[in-house]
């Protein structure tokens, strides 16, 4: 169990961490893993280290059971190495309640849709950070939207992306996008980055009314200003 845990979020971490640092360094294999052990208030743990070629910062996960069956994961990428990771562990609470606030709000999404996973980030010495919310039905058919990813002009074109995208051939809820096979991408939505995939059964419509639904924050910086949830 154990194992089988430690691997999935060792992948869970890995994806995640691309869609960081450039998801097409994970496609082609270009980048390091290493894991260890170690403890957290005494339960076993798994430290992950991730080095990719374009990170300026390696990314460094950790895994462990504060209590049995329940998983924790947290991941971190700063100046201050994995020394940020163990202070954000120290600042972990899991004796209350708490919530995950996003700069965005879905408020239409297909019928038997529920919120799956989602990633949150405070922007630090930029206008906005990365957030990530995927929804779907639990049966195959999902939407994944992606705000504050990518940035352009891109100074690493070549790496498997352009430098900047081809003119866009749709325009939904008054935004110019650019629709290529399952994705809504764009590069200034509302100032920000965007990019909105599907699967399944979900098809350029369902995205088409998601992103009729997308409400985003006009601070993107301070969470307290954010909704109090990510979809409604």
């Amino acid at each position: 169990m154990r194992a089988e845990a430690e691997r999935d979020y060792g992948d869970y971490v890995a994806a995640r961490a691309a869609a960081l640092v450039r998801f097409a360094f994970l496609l082609c294999g270009d980048w390091h893993r290493a894991s260890a052990p170690t403890t957290v208030d005494g339960r076993p743990a798994t430290l992950i280290s991730y080095a990719f070629p374009d990170g300026t910062y390696p990314y460094y996960g950790l895994l462990w059971q504060p209590v049995d069956g329940l998983w924790v994961g947290m991941f971190a990428s700063t100046k201050d190495g994995v020394a940020e990771l163990w202070s954000d562990v120290d600042a972990l609470r899991l004796d209350h309640a708490q919530h995950l606030v996003l700069p965005l709000r879905l408020t239409r999404l297909p019928a038997g849709a529920h919120l799956l996973d989602c990633v949150a980030a405070i922007p630090v010495d930029q206008d906005y950070a990365l957030a990530m919310v995927g929804v779907g039905d639990g049966h195959g058919n999902r939407a994944d939207l992606t705000f504050g990813q990518y940035v352009r002009p891109d100074t690493e074109a070549g790496q498997g992306r352009p430098a900047s995208l081809p003119t866009p051939n749709r325009t939904v809820a008054g935004h110019p996008m650019l629709w290529m096979s399952n994705m809504f991408v764009s590069d200034d939505y509302e100032g920000v980055p965007l990019a909105l995939s599907v699967s399944g059964s979900y098809n350029e419509a369902t995205a088409t009314d998601i992103l009729t639904g997308l409400v985003l924050s006009p601070n993107h910086k301070d969470p307290s200003t954010w909704p109090s949830t990510p979809v409604e």
